[in-house]
């Protein structure tokens, strides 16, 4: 019930945020509906609120996937060399995207329309040329998780109504078992399959082996049947098998980062309700750990930066920054964000943590704001 009522407030936000953001006043920020493709911008914001996908390539920060119609397929671009924004664009308009880096360049997987039709595309962005190009999956989806190993682009999981006979379908819509799997040096592609089938899961690798954690077996997840997983399952990318473990908690919508041989993983909810407590998991030894820290949340965001895994916001604490110390186990939470989010973007470069898009709150339009964590002074900026 707990969950039930959660996702109703979403909505709620949600149709709210929609419509402000149609009569939001021109600041003279980049705002939704552009003709032009690589539209400099030198405003320090986000061209659209609600921007959902994001990730670091090269030294540039990439954001995008936004759920507002009229902007769903823009892209902003953050140069910190020249500390630049350029606007670009997607192939196809579309959010609940998986990404992945491999070298230069950034995967944009899969996702769904604001017109909820769900794609196989990959959009390729190149951060070395500024060039797009585009690749397809087998099978069309939406919240897939994606990790990178090596030359591997790894993809399991994730919902679609296209597809049923790669699904298993549960709650009205279909959730995905299988993982495909595409060596980038040449084309070559595999498939095999979770164990269970996952969207809204967690995804990171760990040398080899790629860990889908938790999530949903379908897109319900207020009915007690389609209850979050405790599961994560371990694809090694070397041999092709894949393993099943048990984690501590039920949790879908969590969030994980790697640091060093650990994987630690935070908030996300069950039906019993949201979770604020930390498993970690070392790969090393199979050794799980817990830290209970009362602020996490579903809708939170995890990163890992030097030697730390700062976490952020969330439906149950939206302003609040966590920076957890995964070799000792302590937990920092003095710092607190200046606008309080869910379901954003966080993404690290040169030792700092930058968050950006999501939903916010009371203001939607400020969800376009940069803001910048330092987690060693533990200072939060804003991007200029």
């Amino acid at each position: 019930m707990f969950v039930q009522k959660n996702r109703i407030l979403f909505l709620f936000l949600f149709l709210i945020l929609g419509l402000a953001a149609c009569n939001l006043p021109d600041t003279g920020k980049l705002g939704g509906g552009s003709s032009g493709g690589n539209t400099s911008n030198t405003n320090g914001v986000l061209s659209e609120i609600s921007q959902m996908n994001g990730v670091t390539v090269g030294q540039q920060l990439v954001f995008t996937g936004s759920q507002s119609a009229s902007s769903a397929g823009l892209v902003d671009i953050y140069d910190s060399l020249s500390t630049h924004w350029v606007r670009d664009h997607l192939s196809a308009p579309r959010n609940s995207m998986g990404v992945g880096v491999i070298g230069n360049k950034a995967y944009f997987v899969g996702g769904i329309s604001p017109a909820s039709q769900q794609f196989d595309t990959i959009d390729i962005y190149n951060a070395a040329t500024g060039q797009w190009s585009v690749d397809h999956l087998a099978v069309a989806r939406a919240g897939a998780g994606v990790a990178s190993v090596g030359n591997l682009l790894v993809v399991g999981g994730g919902f679609s109504t296209l597809n049923a006979s790669q699904a298993v379908v549960n709650g009205g819509t279909n959730s995905l078992t299988s993982i495909e799997t595409i060596d980038t040096s040449n084309g070559t592609r595999t498939q095999t399959n979770l164990s269970w089938p996952r969207n809204n899961h967690a995804t990171v690798s760990v040398g080899t082996k790629v860990y889908f954690i938790g999530g949903y077996p379908c897109y319900y997840s207020y009915i007690a049947a389609c209850d979050a997983s405790n599961t994560i399952d371990i694809y090694d990318t070397s041999s092709g098998l894949v393993n099943t473990i048990a984690m501590p908690h039920n949790r879908g919508n969590a969030t994980a980062a790697v640091n060093g041989t650990k994987i630690v993983i935070g908030g996300g909810a069950n039906f019993a309700g949201a979770l604020d407590s930390i498993d970690v998991f070392d790969t090393s030894n199979s050794q799980w750990t817990t830290v209970n820290t009362s602020i996490l949340g579903s809708g939170s965001t995890a990163i890992s930066v030097g030697g730390y895994v700062v976490f952020a916001g969330g439906v149950n604490n939206l302003n609040k920054i966590l920076r957890f110390d995964p070799a000792t186990g302590l937990v920092d939470s003095s710092n607190t964000l200046q606008y309080g989010r869910y379901n954003f973007i966080s993404v690290a470069l040169n030792g700092l943590v930058y968050f950006g898009g999501g939903v916010t709150a009371p203001l939607p339009d400020s969800s376009r704001t940069v803001e910048i964590y330092d987690p060693v002074l533990k200072k939060v900026s804003t991007l200029n």
